[in-house]
């Protein structure tokens, strides 16, 4: 009976360590993503989208710098050549004509 307790506590030590660690990367990786839209570089920021596997639209709905989404923190810090890929928007086509059915989608949580 012992061993079990013991197993058990050490596999909730790892499980927290790791839950940690998964923190600190995310942490690091969301630092790397503003300081890329600060840079001024698009290549810069693309590259790093990439690398943490992100895209325009998820930084934009979901990232804050310093408590401003990620084109106004460009804009504040004069980063005009990125900002202008953070606000390229998209393009949705609805069809209004069609009335047959209704398709709801969410996006986000």
């Amino acid at each position: 009976m012992k061993a079990i307790t013991l197993f058990s506590a050490v596999a909730l030590g790892v499980s927290a360590n790791a839950a940690a660690m998964t923190d600190d990367y995310i942490e690091a990786a969301l630092i790397e993503v503003c300081e890329s839209v600060m840079s001024n570089k698009p290549f810069k920021l693309k590259d790093t989208l990439r690398e943490h596997r992100l895209d325009v639209p998820t930084i934009n709905e979901k990232l804050l710098c310093n408590s401003e989404s990620p084109y106004r923190f460009a804009l504040t810090h004069s980063a005009t050549r990125t900002a202008n890929i953070l606000s390229a928007g998209r393009v949705d086509i609805k069809d209004i004509a069609k009335t047959e059915s209704k398709i709801n989608v969410t996006i986000g949580h």
